[in-house]
């Protein structure tokens, strides 16, 4: 479990920032360009699409691990 959580957890975490970034809905974005002007529900949507993506890419990488621990 520690083998599979541990990278799985700073995969998805980076993954995540990444994505936000890419997006321009870091917090970062938030801070110096208010977000490029878009609006809530803009921001929601690409929020849950950086978790989306990351998770997917978390499983994908963690899955081997997930299978020989079970």
């Amino acid at each position: 479990m520690l083998m599979r959580d541990g990278p799985g957890f700073g995969i998805y975490f980076m993954g995540f920032e990444f994505n936000k970034r890419h997006l321009g809905v870091s917090d970062w974005d938030r801070e110096h360009h208010n977000y490029y002007g878009m609006s809530e529900s803009q921001i929601s949507v690409r929020r849950f699409l950086s978790g989306g993506v990351a998770g997917c890419l978390t499983w994908t990488i963690a899955y081997p691990a997930d299978t020989i621990k079970t």
